[in-house]
């Protein structure tokens, strides 16, 4: 009787159990957002614009939905955020658009650079959030929710 050969996965099967894991992660992360007291991240008066559909992800897993007051064109989860102000693509962010929000605090990716630098140049709070890979949401969890 022949063994059959271990099979190697493939990159593109693992791309695909990468893509399922934050998937998860991020659903139940959001799922536990749902029972955090809401009233404490209305008290702080930290207003939030995000730059990127996972950074508000981010925010509203931290249960912090409510301090957002704008962000990208592409933001879409929670439905809540659909009705924010739109600020730009997540290449093409308008800064004035961002400004005009009066934010204490941005979210950026690790790629927004010159648009973090003018967004400091209005003496506005930037904190950047590169989420390529399963531990950066950690990371971005605990850098976000040490700024709300």
């Amino acid at each position: 009787m022949e063994s059959a050969a271990p099979t190697i996965p493939q990159p593109a099967v693992l791309r695909g159990c990468v893509r399922t894991a934050l998937t998860i992660s991020l659903t139940i992360l959001l799922a536990l957002a749902g029972c955090r007291d809401k009233s404490a991240a209305h008290a702080s008066g930290v207003r939030v614009v995000s730059l990127t559909p996972s950074a508000t992800e981010v925010i509203a897993a931290l249960g912090a939905t409510g301090q957002l007051v704008g962000v990208d064109d592409f933001s879409s989860s929670p439905p809540e955020v659909k009705a924010l102000p739109k600020i730009g693509g997540f290449t093409n962010p308008n800064i004035e658009a961002v400004i005009r929000l009066q934010p204490t605090l941005v979210v950026v990716d690790d790629i927004h650079g010159n648009a973090a630098k003018l967004i400091g140049g209005a003496k506005i709070e930037t904190v950047a959030c590169a989420m390529h890979a399963l531990p950066d949401i950690e990371k971005a969890l605990r850098t976000v929710g040490g700024k709300l």
